[in-house]
């Protein structure tokens, strides 16, 4: 689950980043498991129950008479582990320092970086992207550039975490590379980057104009960014629109909902949510709505918060959606976050489509299937020729 945005960005071959839907920053049992300790020893009125008196109780005696020295937190990270193991569940796990950077980076829409993203390649870290108007750029950093050195500390595969505690901690770096067979010396500015989430345009075809929203991530401020390249579309007189949610792994569940609001009637469900001991429905409580026809792009890789999106448009909205069978997660997590600066994640609830239909490990059947192939986005351009008709 390794994304750090353009601080670095770490990508290993099949591996679907599962971005949470919802990310509410609460305490596990008052922040850590050394916290309670803390807080139960010193608090004699507080009661707790037995199972939790003997874990903390077990945790204290390792730490005060186990017979070797021991690092404490990973103890605690240990027990941790251990009721996510228990859980059984693909969503619900402690989140290490580099996983949590990454994913609250990428919820934030900001990040401390210098605009790249990296992987493995044959066994080396490679850059893989390079974003526009970002120090790398500058610094003509290039695709397919070999990363040796960072601050003369060398980068190899067994240490590529290393990366963002470094990036993290300067105002600048010094990245060794290698680009073919030369050897390149960069200084490289460190600097809060923010992070573009989404991209239009207007596609013209047989006279019709239609508009045209690429939605990566749903951050904190994607549906600030999409409202606004919605109406400079509207403002060119657009007549339908393409929503691309293709490759989108998730983000913000209230920023999906704000995007849906812009087009639902008022008063109509955008999706129902049920946790342990509730359920509603979320209805639209905007004026806001529209009355061109949309299509919404969708592919496997479709998932989380773009699927409610997707099937809140399809629902509530009549739109279609072309593409192939969405990723198929229908569960929303909270990201806890311990006193150590480590956070964790846990499935809090299960949503649904405005009709009440579940698509968790199932997935979404667009109601017009079309693969895409290499040489031509077939996808696109069937929702170009589905609007136009």
């Amino acid at each position: 689950m390794k994304d750090i945005q353009g601080r670095f960005n770490i990508k290993k071959n099949n591996n679907i980043i599962n971005i949470v839907l919802i990310v509410i920053v609460f305490s596990l049992l008052s922040s850590a498991i050394t916290g309670i300790t803390i807080y139960y020893l010193n608090n004699k009125n507080v009661i707790l129950s037995d199972n939790e008196k003997e874990l903390l109780d077990t945790f204290k005696n390792i730490n005060d008479k186990y017979y070797k020295d021991i690092d404490i937190s990973k103890v605690k990270d240990a027990a941790i582990d251990g009721m996510m193991d228990y859980l059984n569940e693909d969503y619900s796990e402690l989140l290490k320092d580099y996983e949590s950077d990454s994913l609250l980076g990428k919820l934030n829409g900001q990040y401390k970086g210098i605009g790249v993203s990296i992987g493995v390649s044959n066994k080396e870290v490679a850059i893989i992207e390079v974003r526009d108007d970002t120090p790398a750029k500058k610094a003509d950093i290039r695709v397919g550039d070999i990363i040796l050195k960072i601050n003369e500390q060398e980068i190899n595969t067994s240490n590529i975490e290393s990366i963002t505690s470094i990036v993290e901690s300067s105002d600048s770096i010094t990245l060794e590379l290698k680009r073919d067979k030369e050897t390149l010396t960069k200084n490289v500015d460190v600097k809060t980057i923010i992070k573009p989430s989404v991209s239009s345009t207007i596609i013209n075809r047989n006279g019709k104009n239609i508009g045209y929203i690429y939605i990566e991530t749903f951050s904190n401020t994607t549906d600030i960014q999409f409202k606004d390249s919605l109406e400079l579309l509207e403002s060119k007189n657009i007549d339908s629109l393409i929503i691309d949610v293709r490759n989108n792994t998730g983000g913000y569940l209230e920023t999906a909902e704000r995007i849906a609001s812009l087009f639902i009637i008022k008063n109509k469900p955008i999706y129902q949510f049920k946790a342990k001991d509730s359920f509603k429905i979320v209805y639209d409580k905007t004026n806001d709505s529209r009355k061109y026809d949309i299509a919404v792009l969708i592919n496997e890789r479709t998932a989380s918060a773009s699927e409610i999106l997707a099937l809140a448009l399809k629902e509530s909205y009549g739109a279609i959606l072309v593409g192939t069978r969405s990723y198929g997660k229908g569960s929303v997590q909270q990201l806890g976050n311990l006193n150590s600066k480590e956070n964790y994640k846990i499935t809090i609830a299960k949503w649904y489509s405005p009709n009440g239909n579940s698509i968790d490990e199932v997935g979404i059947t667009p109601g017009i299937f079309i693969e895409n192939d290499s040489n031509v986005d077939k996808q696109l351009e069937k929702a170009i020729e589905v609007l136009n008709n």
